[in-house]
């Protein structure tokens, strides 16, 4: 799985700034796939804060459950 994660990462630092709008359909479906990869990871951290967590950052725990049971292809 960090092998994963790596490949994602290098993915995203290589990516142009403004690949959705690329005319290369292949550059706009791996800027997809980098921030789908990005909303899985963070929306797996966020169920994993404890309540200190999520009180620094304005959240409840009901609000973090429901942003981390959303799907990563769903803003």
């Amino acid at each position: 799985m960090a092998v994963l994660h790596d490949f994602f990462e290098l993915l995203d630092s290589s990516l142009p700034p403004r690949a959705s709008e690329s005319a290369n359909p292949r550059t706009r479906l791996l800027a997809s796939m980098v921030v789908w990869h990005r909303r899985a990871v963070t929306r797996r951290h966020l169920a994993e804060f404890d309540h200190d967590q999520l009180c620094d950052i304005g959240k409840s725990r009901g609000e973090a459950a429901r942003e981390a049971s959303k799907p990563f292809w769903q803003a």
